[in-house]
């Protein structure tokens, strides 16, 4: 996939490493400056806006509830750890 990535940007160091031929350079420069033209941005800015995406349907996967329960977790442990000094415990 980083290879797909890094031909899609126009990398030079893998454009070199692969060595395609001209025929297939061609027809793989024309789909990207097709997705360049479909997408109005270049290349390498589609690949960002993709991964960020792609984090944020990651992230709305989670749910609130979740999401409130996990943020709340560490102060509680925290504040608890503090509170019963079980902290001295762990680092003995």
């Amino acid at each position: 996939m980083v290879c797909n990535q890094k031909l899609f940007e126009r990398d030079e160091k893998v454009v070199e490493e692969l060595a395609l031929d001209a025929d297939l350079n061609k027809h793989i420069e024309e789909h990207i400056a097709d997705c360049e033209k479909e997408m109005d941005d270049d290349a390498e800015s589609i690949i960002i806006n993709q991964r960020y995406a792609y984090i944020n349907k990651v992230a709305l996967r989670q749910s609130p509830r979740k999401l409130i329960a996990r943020s709340c977790r560490l102060p509680i442990r925290l504040i608890e750890s503090l509170l019963t000094e079980s902290w001295r415990c762990r680092s003995l």
